[in-house]
């Protein structure tokens, strides 16, 4: 058995993890993802374990010790753009 869920719904679960934005590029992704592979179980401690969203480069590099230039850089992880600055990674 499965429902269907809306981005709004799907915010609920993590909006003490990601901003609205965030989630939406998260939810998005996964339905990309969704499309090409299985369905996908909606389970938010999983999803707040498994990705995590920065504001910058900087964060991002603070976090994992690193020194990229920009998110174009990182080839560690999957990399889902919010908008020009802030992006989210799935943990590694």
């Amino acid at each position: 058995m499965y429902r269907i869920i809306s981005e709004g719904e799907f915010y609920e679960g993590l909006r003490d993890s990601f901003t609205y934005e965030g989630a939406c590029a998260l939810f998005e992704h996964l339905e990309i993802y969704e499309d090409v592979s299985k369905n996908t179980e909606y389970d938010p401690v999983a999803f707040r374990c498994s990705y995590t969203e920065y504001e910058d480069i900087e964060e991002y590099n603070k976090n994992y010790n690193t020194e990229h230039e920009g998110v174009e850089d990182i080839n560690e992880t999957i990399v889902i753009p919010i908008d020009d600055v802030s992006f989210i990674v799935q943990d590694y």
